[in-house]
């Protein structure tokens, strides 16, 4: 049997099997956070009912189900692929840079955000019933789990997952493709429609970041500063009345106009590496979105999303 590859192919096998352990990975994760948080709440219905849904006991079970076993699962099954050597150049960046980028994800993140209320907003009031917003409910967390989780826990896991794990892996098939993919696992990973696109334009950032600074140590302290605003500045903006509502109101207008301003700039300087295993023209997307584990983590997670339309 001949197994010659012509110049600028790849072979099938060598293609598949990053997609493929990307989207079992992806899986797992899934599965086991939501089967140990139903379990998790079926002990405490029958152990202590009236603590079954006390933020404390929430903030734990999310806590070990998501981060804990969940990204034990996804781990050990992504290192089935090893990382591949990174080849690329590296250019870190100062503190200059580092600001600019913060300004540019807030701003961008936000305006995702205003995006995304007015469409959720025009789609509950023409089904009669308004959309639940889960993000809603971190707020009843007690403030220092609020803090740790948003901006430790989350910051670590997360980068590590999509940044390291995924993108370095989906890398040697094109920058431009790693992104994406990445950055749509990052926003079906939140698995609901309210942070479906900011979250994915976020990943997006971070992950050209990640790319171009070759580590995650960058997005990570990104990452823990942009939720440092959401879950600490804004709640505590809105406890001084209308006038700290009001700039506040402003101080996002500023961010969201200063952001895209970053964003234009740098969209003109955009530079991605040479793809190291190239395939067909749209041969990495039909190879990876035709994975079964890839196929079974878009429909569950679709469906996950979709029930925030129904319910």
């Amino acid at each position: 049997m001949n197994h010659t590859v012509c110049a600028g192919q790849v072979p099938r096998r060598a293609g598949h099997g990053p997609f493929y352990w990307v989207g079992w990975a992806l899986l797992f994760h899934l599965l086991s956070s939501m089967a140990v948080q139903m379990v998790g709440i079926a002990i405490a219905n029958s152990l202590s009912p009236e603590n079954a849904y006390h933020p404390v006991y929430l903030w734990f079970l999310s806590v070990i189900s998501v981060y804990g076993v969940g990204f034990w699962l996804f781990c050990i099954t992504i290192r089935r692929t090893p990382l591949p050597i990174q080849r690329q150049a590296v250019h870190p960046m100062g503190v200059g840079q580092t600001f600019r980028a913060f300004i540019l994800v807030l701003g961008t993140m936000y305006l995702a955000n205003l995006i995304t209320v007015g469409i959720i907003a025009l789609i509950g009031y023409l089904r009669g019933a308004p959309i639940e917003n889960p993000v809603e409910g971190i707020t009843e967390y007690p403030a220092a789990l609020r803090l740790i989780l948003a901006c430790v826990i989350a910051p670590l896991v997360e980068e590590t997952m999509f940044r390291k794990h995924i993108l370095r892996r989906l890398r040697p098939y094109g920058d431009a493709f790693a992104m994406l993919i990445s950055a749509l696992a990052f926003a079906l990973f939140h698995g609901n429609p309210s942070q479906l696109l900011y979250t994915f334009v976020v990943g997006l950032v971070f992950g050209y970041i990640a790319l171009r600074t070759g580590g995650i140590h960058i997005t990570i302290l990104l990452h823990a500063a942009v939720n440092l605003v959401g879950t600490w500045l804004v709640p505590a903006f809105s406890e001084f009345g209308d006038y700290a509502a009001f700039g506040l109101a402003l101080l996002m207008i500023i961010v969201v106009i200063w952001g895209i301003i970053y964003l234009i700039a740098a969209c003109r300087n955009l530079r991605f590496a040479p793809t190291e295993r190239p395939l067909p023209n749209g041969g990495r997307y039909r190879l990876f979105f035709a994975t079964p584990g890839v196929i079974c983590f878009l429909t569950i997670s679709i469906l996950i999303i979709a029930t925030y339309f129904i319910v």
